[in-house]
């Protein structure tokens, strides 16, 4: 059944109305997560690599494997912001003190979904003690839970170990390896949670909530 909100290019009816496209603002205070170097806790969150920093590479393989640590953690929060529905990054913004020998200590994104009627409005809790009734919760659930979870994947860092065979010394440089990523703050679920802010953008809607159809977003 089309709609008034559907558009008809030349190509024909477009399915998505995007009515229920709803954008929202996520962010991430890291200034209590862990910072050590060697710790499989540092990292934080970040999308960049130690190739972003103007050509100043990390003064340590600590350093970078940490660097390698946070886009780990960013994969896995974009793979579970996706859980529910399609959904695009639009903009993103970190501190400036980050640096390739210094952990982020803050991350700001705007992230798109496509369908937002597909994200719950009710969940359990973190600790399962309540139960949460806004989309805003979920989604702060899901930041969560890529914070706070183990991995290991391969991943891309800049390994300074100097190699000496046959006196010959080689710069190891551009590396993958495994990278394990445990939670930013070990032991305390409730200091992660509290990290992650999540603001609706309302005046990004292309329509407000009155002007959807019925059946629409509560």
């Amino acid at each position: 059944m089309t709609t008034s909100l559907q558009s008809y290019p030349r190509t024909g009816p477009v399915d998505n109305t995007e009515e229920y496209r709803r954008i929202y603002q996520i962010t991430i205070n890291q200034g209590a997560f862990n910072s050590t170097a060697s710790s499989t806790a540092s990292g934080g969150v970040t999308p960049k690599t130690y190739r972003d920093f103007g050509g100043t590479l990390p003064s340590s393989t600590n350093n970078s494997l940490r660097l390698a640590r946070g886009g780990l953690r960013y994969r896995k929060m974009i793979e579970q912001l996706s859980l529910y529905t399609n959904c695009k990054v639009l903009r993103v913004s970190s501190d400036s003190s980050e640096a390739a020998n210094t952990q982020i200590t803050t991350l700001t994104l705007n992230v798109e979904f496509e369908n937002a009627t597909y994200i719950p409005t009710t969940a359990t809790s973190i600790d399962g003690s309540t139960v949460i009734n806004t989309r805003e919760a979920v989604i702060q659930g899901l930041v969560y839970t890529a914070l706070a979870t183990s991995f290991t994947e391969r991943m891309e860092y800049y390994d300074t170990t100097d190699n000496d065979p046959s006196a010959n010394t080689v710069l190891r440089g551009d590396t993958f390896a495994d990278v394990t990523a445990t939670a930013v703050i070990a032991g305390m679920p409730g200091e992660i949670l509290e990290a992650i802010t999540v603001t609706r953008i309302v005046n990004a809607d292309k329509f407000r909530d009155d002007e959807i159809s019925s059946g629409g977003l509560e």
